[in-house]
């Protein structure tokens, strides 16, 4: 009896596994019959910052801003399993396709203005999430993890150059709720987390004159929220296309750590944006 209970379990797990490897690799459903893989959701909207995408750095005697606007496509994808008669397990993966991009960095209290481009941008984001079903599985609660990079070059009119890399983890909690609505269904869903962690890395160097600064900073606090409403509608027995709106927010400061290089003076920084996404999404 034993020996059948494993060759259960075992096969079980394969199945498990096979269903997963359909969804994320191959982009097909699987086994979705046996109620083994979530169904996969493919979303893509264009994103746009609500204001100024800020990296500000605190010395000991100015502060300087480096702001500018980021738009582009959002491609988001999601799969997973179902660990029991409520439980998910969700897998999110997330990546920005940005559009050209120009600002300028701020310097006060000298008022010194400098413009540039944004010629390299890269941000991606994966999400780790279980998803808790209440009954009448109109309201689900979540609770995970989410790792987020940002890589940023700006190259400054006066031939200076900057690179800043923000790698964060988070505890996610979050909750959905879903309503009828006409002939599709309505969603809501918020994600929130006060404890932002992780690390940032910059560097600046002048290519003329061999100057160069760099410094690591911990992340020593941050916080992020997402909310997003989506309206979606059956086509087909298994599918299901609509529409999102999603707002997001992060701010993140560093704590205070010696520059290399060229000057070993303290500093500190602190990022912060807020960004809108509207797009289409759909479901298999």
């Amino acid at each position: 009896m034993k020996h059948g209970t494993v060759c259960i379990q075992t096969g079980r797990w394969i199945r498990l596994a096979v269903s997963l490897l359909c969804g994320c690799v191959l982009g097909v459903p699987g086994r979705a019959d046996e109620g083994v893989l979530v169904p996969p959701e493919v979303s893509l909207g264009w994103l746009q910052d609500a204001e100024d995408n800020d990296w500000t750095l605190h010395r000991q005697a100015s502060t300087s801003t480096a702001g500018w606007k980021r738009s582009g496509w959002w491609l988001r994808g999601r799969t997973g399993a179902r660990l029991g008669p409520r439980q998910d397990l969700l897998l999110e993966i997330g990546w920005f396709l940005p559009q050209p991009a120009s600002g300028t960095w701020k310097t006060s209290p000298a008022s010194v203005t400098y413009s540039f481009d944004v010629p390299s941008y890269r941000w991606g984001a994966l999400d780790g999430l279980i998803r808790y079903h209440l009954p009448q599985d109109r309201v689900q609660l979540l609770a995970g993890v989410r790792w987020d990079s940002k890589r940023t070059r700006v190259h400054y009119e006066d031939g200076t150059d900057d690179i800043y890399r923000l790698n964060t983890y988070a505890p996610m909690l979050g909750i959905v709720a879903h309503q009828p609505a006409g002939s599709g269904d309505l969603s809501v869903r918020i994600l929130y987390s006060p404890l932002v962690r992780g690390r940032m890395e910059y560097r600046f160097w002048v290519d003329s004159g061999g100057f160069e600064e760099h410094g690591k900073f911990r992340i020593r606090r941050g916080s992020t929220l997402e909310c997003r409403a989506q309206y979606t509608r059956s086509v087909g027995e298994r599918s299901r296309v609509g529409e999102f709106a999603q707002w997001g927010f992060q701010r993140v400061t560093s704590e205070t750590s010696a520059l290399e290089g060229g000057t070993t003076e303290h500093v500190s920084w602190r990022v912060s944006h807020r960004t809108w996404t509207v797009g289409l999404t759909a479901s298999f």
